[in-house]
């Protein structure tokens, strides 16, 4: 749909939406039914693959991008470094997360971002961590912490 006008997008259409004048919105927001706002969490726990030899750890600030949305978020805490042959627990709460390496940690955003779980909404549930040289990691939402403020 890219590329040419429509008049009426289906569930699941992938359309260009341009919106001027409007000082409150920015590339990578969301729109949603008033009904079924799209869920902005406080905090949320997620499960990611690190490619390069950067190393993650507790604190660290991590710059995010889901979808055309790119925020910072915080690393609250690494909960798991995972087996990624057997997809078993190595080691719970490590000090870091290094190349090659598969954990499980909570981040929380720095600004509103619009997250949803993997499972339920995966075109929000799925993300990428920016690093100095391109793509650092990436990931999947587990479960997400939400506050009470909702972006429309």
């Amino acid at each position: 749909m890219f590329g040419k006008e429509v008049q009426t997008a289906e569930p699941g259409d992938s359309v260009g939406v341009v919106v001027n004048r409007l000082p409150q919105t920015e590339r990578g927001d969301v729109i949603s039914y008033p009904q079924d706002r799209a869920e902005v969490p406080e905090s949320f726990v997620a499960e990611i693959i690190l490619f390069s030899e950067r190393e993650i750890k507790n604190n660290d600030e991590l710059l995010i991008r889901c979808g055309t949305a790119e925020k910072k978020c915080r690393v609250g805490r690494i909960l798991e470094k995972i087996d990624p042959v057997n997809l078993t627990l190595d080691t719970k709460f490590p000090e870091a997360l290094k190349g090659g390496d598969v954990g499980k940690l909570e981040l929380s955003p720095l600004e509103p971002m619009c997250l949803e779980r993997y499972s339920e909404f995966p075109e929000l549930g799925r993300f990428v961590v920016e690093g100095r040289k391109g793509t650092a990691a990436a990931g999947i939402v587990l479960e997400t912490q939400i506050s009470s403020e909702r972006i429309a």
